[in-house]
């Protein structure tokens, strides 16, 4: 039961210290291009952040996620999962494909994986559209194409993150109780049901199934 809790407030701990040790990740742009390439980059925005919804690519999506629903804000949070100065690492060798990657491959690759669904062909207008606002997000940031993994250059592998462990271990029974709504509100309505039937959902909130219309 307590690594249950404990998976549940990693949800909510996890933002939390990357965006209080994320002071090097720069504010995000706030006024967009002007024209037709002002409209691709909120055309590209509208479909991170209705990714299942939006008519570009709602038949290509496998659940209910969105990309912002790893991508805070859209990407703009200055959290675990930024889109700000992503594009400055791209193209970017990827151990996983065993080739290089554009910024193009990397988004549509999401499509397969992380939301159970098909890829977008490249270069189609939500590809393009979605690539735009990932780079319009990097504006002004030096370019470095990563040689070993296509993430963004503010990207850390450690887990558990340094400012979480603390966290973790200063927590309450109330920041595990919060955990748990974060779960509920934002993992499992997303989750496919053919996961839900295994049970393995559950196995990190145990009460999510009978709490759902609660949330």
């Amino acid at each position: 039961m307590k690594v249950q809790w404990v998976a549940m407030f990693a949800l909510t701990v996890a933002g939390q210290a990357l965006a209080a040790g994320s002071a090097q990740v720069p504010n995000p742009p706030t006024q967009y291009p002007e024209g037709e390439l002002g409209r691709m980059v909120k055309l590209g925005e509208d479909i991170i952040m209705h990714t299942n919804t939006q008519p570009l690519t709602k038949d290509l999506v496998g659940n209910k996620l969105q990309c912002t629903s790893c991508h805070l804000e859209g990407g703009r949070s200055k959290t675990i999962g930024t889109f700000i100065g992503t594009a400055t690492a791209f193209p970017a060798y990827s151990e996983r494909e065993k080739t290089v990657q554009t910024l193009q491959d990397r988004i549509n690759n999401c499509f397969m994986r992380s939301m159970n669904g098909k890829r977008p062909i490249i270069d189609t207008e939500a590809s393009i559209a979605m690539a735009t606002y990932i780079t319009w997000l990097s504006e002004g940031q030096p370019m470095k194409m990563n040689a070993k993994k296509p993430v963004t250059p503010y990207f850390t592998a450690t887990w558990p993150d340094k400012d979480v462990v603390p966290l973790i271990k200063q927590a309450t029974h109330e920041s595990y109780v919060n955990g748990q709504k974060v779960y509920q509100q934002k993992c499992w309505p997303a989750t496919p049901r053919t996961v839900k039937a295994s049970g393995i959902s559950r196995r990190f909130g145990a009460r999510t199934a009978t709490t759902r219309g609660r949330a």
